[in-house]
């Protein structure tokens, strides 16, 4: 489904199938083990059982090429999900290429649904010994595991997610830019630093404003002024301000209170437009981005799928089906361009 961008890996010598979610909000990855005690029957994604039949287990003593390094990990999520276990390093297989003795969790406490392969900046990352106090280590995520091995020049990659109705597949490449994938001009903007942070945490942007455009081309302020915001694609939903919600909801949708949902006509949300501003440069996205299908509940409905808030902006898959999205993590350059 569109919840979830997931990538097929290959781990260990005796090559035991992972598949995992590229999440661009966080910088370890981690895998269930095999005696992973939240494992469970899991067909709906559910967060709180682990998924582990869908998307695979690791059993580290199986694998010859497994090296534990004497050091842990502890993650928890925006949604409260947790993921704790050892560390260690092995040889993990992409489609077209190895990276050797790549550092990641084998979490036996997990109830995420789902491993995940973070991308993000180092600094989110969660890897401690157990020292008397425990020391955080900073270790070559996979992007800069990719650098020194010589696979890339950079640690850097580019992101193109497609509908999963798409006969193409969507696509991460590390190291380069495909220009195949995009239209219009590749702005490229400084990595904005969150509030309260003297290092890049999540990929980050200045924002400008956000207007609404209806149906009829008229253009409303919804917000104004300097805000910050970061990209996402662990995040299935955007959230956005609770201004730009409250405006959406008031005069587009209707509130069901037995569903606990807002509902409109999937017409009059497909003909209406959010304009995002990020340092002077906009991106017009079809409102109908940002909802589901809900012909569930009626026949050509849609239900509203971001929700507000009143902290940081955090852009969504919702939002990168319609943007293509590279990053540096090196240079801290991101850059984006309206997806082809």
């Amino acid at each position: 489904d569109d919840s979830m961008y997931m990538v097929d890996l290959l781990v260990g010598s005796d090559e035991q199938p992972i598949t995992a979610q590229i999440d661009t909000g966080s910088s370890d990855f981690w895998v269930f083990a095999n005696d992973n005690i939240d494992c469970g029957y899991n067909p709906y994604d559910i967060q709180g059982i682990a998924n582990c039949y869908e998307y695979g287990t690791f059993d580290l003593k199986s694998s010859k090429t497994f090296d534990f390094n004497s050091t842990f990990m502890t993650i928890e999520y925006g949604d409260a999900s947790i993921a704790k276990g050892v560390v260690g390093s092995d040889d993990v297989r992409f489609e077209d290429f190895t990276v050797d003795n790549l550092l990641f969790g084998v979490c036996e406490l997990a109830n995420s649904s789902n491993p995940v392969m973070g991308i993000g900046f180092q600094s989110l990352q969660s890897v401690y010994t157990y020292d008397d106090p425990p020391k955080n280590i900073i270790y070559e995520s996979l992007p800069f595991r990719m650098t020194s091995q010589g696979l890339i020049n950079q640690p850097a990659y580019s992101i193109q997610l497609l509908p999963s109705s798409f006969e193409v597949n969507s696509s991460i490449l590390f190291g380069a830019v495909d220009h195949s994938k995009y239209t219009g001009q590749l702005t490229s903007f400084p990595v904005a630093y969150a509030p309260d942070w003297d290092v890049p945490s999540y990929v980050g942007i200045k924002m400008n404003a956000i207007n609404f455009i209806d149906s009829d081309g008229v253009n409303s302020t919804l917000v104004d002024g300097s805000a910050y915001a970061y990209v996402d694609t662990g995040t299935s939903n955007s959230q956005l301000p609770t201004e730009v919600y409250d405006y959406i909801t008031s005069n587009y949708f209707t509130y069901e209170e037995s569903e606990n949902n807002y509902y409109a006509d999937c017409s009059s949300v497909n003909s209406t437009y959010l304009d995002f501003n990020f340092l002077g440069v906009s991106y017009v996205i079809s409102l109908g981005n940002f909802v589901n299908d809900a012909s569930d509940y009626e026949e050509g409905m849609c239900s509203l799928s971001i929700s507000s808030t009143d902290s940081y902006i955090c852009f969504g898959d919702d939002f990168l089906r319609s943007v293509y999205l590279a990053v540096n993590l090196e240079t801290e350059q991101i850059a984006m361009a309206y997806t082809n």
